[in-house]
């Protein structure tokens, strides 16, 4: 290694980064993707299943090419189409993008915004089903890929993580239509993400995007739900030897619930407040006598007999309970509550653990988690009531 490097690429072993300060690149973090691409095998591996129908005598820009192209511009910010003619001289972008060891990168300039737009029209093209197939199976195999990195084997409890999120379109794209919860022109993806225990924080590898398909901006939470979940579990199964989903209130319905039960799988959904819950409910509002802490309180009390039409059989139903004081440390008047649906068995230590994590994804209003995971334990080990104790900061 020459003298001043600090670091040696192994996808291309002449090139260092080195300490100094001739401005070469901005986008340095390029050849940083290059090479966790090669050991994660992302774009290789996504290249050689991809339908192809130009003719190899006149192509330059092979696949593998074009996609580290797209995707590196991608992650560094360059959205517009434009960006491509920019990116395509830079010396970082070159030697990152080309398969050619060495300094030969840097004698070649890389495609043009035509050529990326063609590779994104083939990928979308309707009349090729099998390169968007391709690309929803590289976000699985590349969690897979960074989960071998860790250890040789599936992670013991794993949890899919299945939501919404807005895409804003511009003009007249297919397929976009306004939206009256955003209020904007969007797509609505349907995306899974995996991670060990629910925690994407977690120092065993493997966490990322597990699925996803794309939905007209229109749609209802839950539309292609069932099947969605389906391929994400059969997914999910190659990366955990237990499965648990956690869901929000846009996806409780009883297919939805009948359906992982009968895959084998764990969910834990949180339920839409109605007449019954609330009433079920009542008996567990009523605040201690003695003075509350200045934090607040947080319980939690499993509900039993809620059965709606549809369900194969009675899930078990937890109400949460977030009793949080006012800017001048008085109560509010009333409690926030919501309640959760689970078949996670109230014995099994996988249950308390989702059901710790899942107060946080209903946003319960803790500012540390790490405060909360270490003393929310017996949440449902046994029905009945938890009072937190008082050191639990709540916002």
């Amino acid at each position: 290694m020459s003298e001043g490097a600090m670091y040696q690429f192994q996808f291309n072993p002449a090139v260092f980064v080195r300490d100094g300060s001739p401005r070469i690149t901005a986008d340095a973090g390029a050849l940083l993707l290059r090479e966790m691409d090669d050991r994660l095998d992302i774009t290789r591996r996504l290249a050689k299943v991809l339908i192809d129908p130009r003719d190899p005598a006149k192509t330059r820009y092979q696949d593998a090419v074009l996609l580290r192209q797209l995707l590196y511009a991608f992650a560094l910010g360059h959205t517009r189409q434009d960006d491509a003619d920019r990116i395509a001289h830079d010396p970082a972008f070159r030697v990152a993008v080309w398969d050619r060891s060495g300094d030969r990168p840097l004698n070649e300039r890389l495609a043009s915004q035509p050529s990326a737009s063609r590779l994104i029209k083939r990928l979308a093209d309707p009349r090729s089903p099998g390169n968007l197939e391709a690309l929803r199976d590289t976000l699985a195999g590349g969690v897979l890929a960074h989960q071998r990195v860790h250890a040789d084997a599936r992670v013991q409890f794993g949890v899919v993580d299945t939501d919404t999120f807005p895409i804003e379109a511009h003009g007249k794209q297919p397929c976009a239509a306004y939206n009256g919860y955003y209020k904007k022109t969007i797509y609505l993806p349907l995306v899974a993400g995996f991670s060990a225990r629910g925690d994407y924080n977690a120092p065993r590898l493997g966490d990322g995007f597990l699925h996803a398909i794309l939905r007209e901006g229109n749609a209802a939470s839950a539309a292609g739900a069932e099947g969605f979940l389906r391929n994400a579990s059969a997914k999910a199964r190659e990366l955990a030897v237990t499965v648990c989903h956690r869901l929000d209130a846009g996806f409780a319905d009883a297919k939805i619930y009948n359906l992982l039960d009968g895959l084998g799988d764990r969910f834990v959904c949180r339920l839409r407040e109605n007449a019954v819950l609330r009433r079920l409910a009542e008996p567990h509002l009523v605040r201690p006598a003695h003075r509350p802490p200045k934090e607040g309180y947080l319980h939690a009390v499993e509900l039993t007999g809620y059965r709606p039409e549809g369900w194969d059989k009675e899930y078990r139903v937890v109400l949460v309970v977030v009793d949080e004081p006012l800017s001048d440390g008085r109560l509010d008047f009333g409690p926030r509550i919501f309640f959760l649906a689970t078949n996670l068995k109230a014995d099994s230590f996988d249950s308390m653990a989702t059901l710790d994590l899942m107060l946080f994804a209903q946003d319960c209003g803790f500012s540390s988690q790490k405060s909360v995971l270490t003393q929310i334990n017996p949440l449902v080990n046994n029905p009945g009531v938890y009072l937190l104790p008082p050191v639990i900061p709540i916002n």
